[in-house]
């Protein structure tokens, strides 16, 4: 009888562990900025995806316009803020920008400080980087800003696996005196 409870313990553990993986809905709420002295444009488009962790998805589609910087020469830094949302947990992601402005085009560089931690959704969000080529004025590139949902692990174990682990021990304590007394 306790063996059979016991197997049916472990096949349950089993199955669980690999059961499908969790879903996130992720959204993107989208902006446009305008990058002064350098006339170009960032166009951030509002997306929503629904995707597993540890899968990298598309976060958000971007343009990069580049406007008529005339005679101007040189980098500039930016720093803005896209709301990002997972499944209802809103942070603020912060992107730095940079572009370069040189007489025959300009470009961009957009990066950000990963992760991004969603406690409420349990999870972390790390966000990659994008570089678009030197683009002379009236010319645009579109891009697409990729990431990568990781649930935040605990070191505090689930009230399940310690119960399941507690009755392992409580057959374990069973059969050993079951030996002792017969």
């Amino acid at each position: 009888m306790l063996r059979a409870s016991f197997i049916a313990g472990l096949f349950f553990y089993a199955a669980s562990a690999v059961a499908s993986p969790n879903l996130y809905t992720v959204y993107a709420s989208g902006k446009n900025e305008s990058l002064s002295p350098a006339f170009d444009t960032l166009i951030l488009g509002a997306k929503t995806t629904t995707t597993p962790a540890q899968v990298a998805f598309d976060l958000q589609f971007g343009d990069f316009v580049v406007g008529n910087s005339g005679s101007l020469v040189g980098s500039f830094t930016y720093h803005i803020e896209e709301n990002i949302t997972i499944n209802g947990d809103t942070e603020v992601l912060p992107l730095n920008l940079f572009t370069s402005i040189t007489g025959p085009g300009d470009s961009l560089f957009v990066g950000t400080v990963s992760p991004v931690i969603f406690a409420a959704a349990g999870v972390k969000l790390f966000v990659g980087s994008y570089q678009s080529p030197s683009l002379p004025a009236g010319q645009h590139a579109s891009f697409a800003l990729s990431a990568t949902i990781e649930p935040i692990t605990s070191s505090v174990p689930e009230p399940a696996s310690l119960g399941l682990m507690g009755s392992g021990v409580a057959m374990l304590l069973a059969l050993a005196r079951r030996r002792r007394a017969g």
